[in-house]
């Protein structure tokens, strides 16, 4: 289909919106926001009949690639430590996924756009797609790997894990509270815009070099959409942006949904990169490395600060401290270390660190050996059957303490220096 057109297409189907004037409109999905002298245009004018056909292409192509995993004997050479941390993440990504497609009826009912609308119901069918393809990448694995343990349970363990509470926490922010806090600020400007690149493209690149191509082609195809999804959220701001009187709803939300997807996204695929893989090479970079690339770099210099002109107070204390914990306190090796004292609740199998991740960890985090390359030899000399109890139970020789959980991420907190303890209706709560 021509440009031209799609141009003429989405023109017409503007004509077929309408307001009904023999009810009083009900404002089903709250929001504080006001757009009453928002611009209305969708950039991208998105039209079905150009969309279904390219994403029945992509879906061709995942599902070849399956076919093609199983001939060529893929899960008899993957790793089996990148797979087994698998089980946790393909667990939990799609109840986020399908958390969007809900959160797009909340983003239409409270924007008065209908050339934006139409983009936002193709954004909800990509979203039941990604969480639909992902279910059957699971599925594939639990069928076709050597140990599906763990694979099998995944949907009863999300539910019942202490991990899982933390995706259902993530994706739940998705549709609950103000419908643009919800649907736009904490989805699509920053967990879509921002973290879906350590996610969608830093990730599969750690799958390829660990033997796994199955995850590259689900999970690009999902990143080939999210140019759709942030185009959509930008289009949202601008028209938020136009309203004084949003200023302030925008700058607290912003602040809100930044720390949230830190604290969430990079607790989880900061460790599955780093703590997933065999792949040792010193010239692959570290996840620290990545998000001071992709988030830091491309997100917040190159998307968020540019918003400073609007006169919108962007977060940069927030950005840098979130920095400070990746690269000075430790923050992804300290979730490793809590998920790993923890393995006897878990559903998978952690494997322990042996000398080629000790070097790798040191030559990427300098003085990473002296804080926690002995606790990490302790729970290799505790992984062997020899009458003792499990790391979580031997006192001592854990030298762990167990944290709080923080009553806003849901995450622990780790960073046992910052953490906040506060009493909230009589009741003691600890915040990271």
């Amino acid at each position: 289909m021509s440009r031209t057109s799609i141009t003429k297409s989405h023109q017409k189907i503007q004509e077929l919106s309408w307001e009904p004037t023999f009810v009083s409109p009900v404002e089903k999905y709250a929001t504080d926001y006001t757009f009453e002298k928002a611009p209305k245009k969708d950039p991208l004018k998105q039209v079905l009949r150009s969309y279904f056909p390219m994403e029945e292409e992509k879906d061709n192509r995942v599902f070849g690639a399956m076919d093609g995993a199983i001939r060529g004997n893929m899960f008899r050479q993957v790793q089996e430590r990148w797979m087994e941390w698998q089980k946790l993440f393909l667990s939990i990504i799609p109840f986020p996924e399908i958390s969007a497609a809900r959160a797009m009826p909340l983003a239409i009912g409270a924007v008065p756009n209908p050339e934006l609308h139409n983009g936002l119901a193709i954004q909800m069918i990509d979203e039941v797609r990604h969480s639909t393809i992902q279910m059957n990448l699971k599925r594939l694995y639990m069928n076709h790997y050597i140990d599906p343990a763990g694979f099998d349970i995944s949907e009863k363990a999300f539910s019942n894990c202490y991990a899982g509470t933390i995706g259902r926490q993530f994706g739940e922010g998705f549709i609950t509270g103000d419908a643009i806090t919800a649907a736009n600020i904490y989805l699509t400007i920053v967990a879509e815009t921002a973290f879906t690149n350590v996610l969608f493209v830093a990730m599969p690149g750690e799958a390829a070099a660990n033997g796994d191509f199955l995850l590259p082609t689900v999970f690009h195809s999902v990143q080939s959409d999210e140019s759709r999804h942030i185009s959509n959220g930008y289009s949202i701001i601008l028209m938020a942006l136009s309203d004084e009187r949003n200023r302030e709803l925008l700058e607290r939300d912003l602040r809100y949904a930044w720390w949230n997807n830190h604290a969430v996204v990079d607790a989880a695929i900061g460790t599955f990169i780093e703590y997933g893989t065999k792949d040792r090479r010193k010239d692959r970079d570290s996840y620290a490395e990545m998000w001071r690339r992709w988030i830091y770099d491309d997100y917040y210099r190159s998307y968020l600060v540019p918003l400073e002109k609007y006169g919108l107070a962007v977060p940069h204390d927030l950005v840098e401290e979130s920095w400070n914990r990746i690269w000075n306190k430790g923050y992804v090796h300290e979730v490793a270390q809590f998920f790993s004292t923890g393995w006897p609740v878990n559903f998978w199998r952690i494997d322990a660190m042996d000398d080629n991740d000790f070097e790798w960890f040191e030559h990427k985090y300098p003085g990473w050996y002296d804080k926690y390359g002995k606790w990490w030899e302790r729970y290799s000399e505790l992984a062997v059957k020899n009458g003792h109890g499990p790391i979580t139970f031997e006192g001592d020789k854990a030298d762990y303490q167990y944290p709080h959980r923080c009553w806003s991420c849901m995450v622990p907190c780790l960073i046992r220096e910052d953490t906040i303890v506060d009493e909230v209706d009589g009741q003691i709560r600890t915040y990271c």
